[in-house]
This record gives structure tokens, C-alpha cells and sequence, in this order.
């Protein structure tokens, strides 16, 4: 009998598939090792423990500088799982989880080739940064997460413009993102750049 042919990208995807699976069990061990907590994360950690949640919209103490909608979560992580490493590390963990699956979901939107995603997985599965990211207790991972999400929701709108009725929550999701990621503000400003460039220019070429 004659073997079963198959297309390359079939391999490919059973690769990306693979890397994904790989990405997170790395992540997963690396939360698991249970590594001491470096000088950044105990003071962060102080903060956390410390600081009331009002005054995580105050200026932080211990010389931390941190999204505060980022820290309520933490903080209120901790009040279920308790006052360990363990709890300290849980949003990041997730944050990187979901990046992992946010990932696969952007480059499906913008219909990269298998051979693409593979490297991006493979880069995502074994960058020290991004391993680090996983099991520090800082909001990293949380800012990989939602500079992700962004992305996506700008393709999304881009193909399907919000409804009269959508803006609202629109806006206020606008209102939300720079208190609960840095990069969410560079994202944004250059998102209404762009979008201002269209009406003020509406003939210029799309890039």
C-alpha cells in the first residue's frame, strides 16, 4: 500500500500544536520550581500585603511603580489562596497561559502561515524573558497579555466598526486599559493616531 501523503503545513500545525503544549508546561514549571522571591518582587510582595486597596491608586511604597488595576487583582488573588509565593505568582502565571492562547488567536485573525506561528510559538515557549515573566510576581506577563488582546480587538473593529450602541462600552474599556497595563497607553495613543490620520486624510493608503 502506497503511504498517506500529507501537505507540509499539516506537519506544521501538529509543530505549532506541539510548541504551544511545550510553551505551557514550561511556564507551568517554572511557576511550580517555587524560585526565592528577588528584591523586586518582595517589595512589590510588601506592597501587596501592606497597602489597603485605595491606596494602591496612591503613590506605592518601597519604590514600586505598578498598574493598580493589576495590583487589585493580585491583592485580591492573595485573600483567596492565601498570603504564600503560591498566590503571589498565580495572575502571572495565568496572564502567561493566556497570552499563549491569545497568540494562536491573533496570528489565526491575521492568517499567518504554519511556518510563521511556529516560530512565534517556539520564541514565545523558550524566551528566558518571557519564562521569567511567568513566575515573577510583577506585571509583566499581565502587559504581554493585554497588548495581545488590543491588538486583536483593533483587528476586529477594523473588519467590524463598533454600533452606535457599542461605543459606550467602548469608551469606557478606553478608560480602564491605562489603569491596568502600561503599554496599554502607547497602544492606545497610537491607535487613535492611526484612526485620526484616516479622517483627517481619508485618501491616504491603508499600511
Amino acid at each position: 500500500m502506497s503511504p498517506i501523503n500529507r501537505s507540509p503545513h499539516v506537519y506544521l500545525k501538529i509543530v505549532a500544536f506541539l510548541l504551544l503544549i511545550m510553551g505551557a508546561g514550561i511556564y507551568l514549571y517554572a511557576y511550580w520550581y517555587g524560585r526565592s522571591l528577588y528584591l523586586d518582587e518582595a517589595n512589590l510582595a510588601l506592597v501587596l500585603e501592606t497597602v489597603s486597596f485605595r491606596g494602591l491608586f496612591l503613590t506605592l511604597p518601597f519604590e514600586q511603580y505598578a498598574p493598580p488595576l493589576f495590583l487589585a487583582v493580585a491583592k485580591s488573588v492573595l485573600f483567596i489562596m492565601g498570603h504564600h509565593e503560591w498566590g503571589l505568582r498565580l495572575v502571572p502565571l495565568l496572564a502567561s497561559l493566556g497570552s499563549l492562547a491569545g497568540m494562536a488567536f491573533l496570528l489565526s485573525r491575521l492568517n499567518w502561515s504554519w511556518g510563521a506561528r511556529c516560530f512565534v510559538f517556539g520564541w514565545m515557549a523558550f524566551s528566558p524573558h518571557l519564562i521569567r515573566y511567568a513566575s515573577e510576581c510583577k506585571q509583566y506577563s499581565w502587559d504581554v497579555l493585554i497588548t495581545i488582546l488590543l491588538i486583536s480587538l483593533a483587528l476586529k473593529l477594523r473588519e467590524h466598526p463598533p454600533t452606535r450602541w457599542q461605543w459606550p462600552g467602548m469608551g469606557l474599556l478606553f478608560i480602564i486599559l491605562p489603569w491596568a497595563s502600561m503599554p496599554a497607553v502607547f497602544l492606545l495613543g497610537t491607535w487613535g493616531g492611526l484612526e485620526m490620520l484616516k479622517i483627517c486624510a481619508p485618501e491616504t493608503p491603508e499600511i
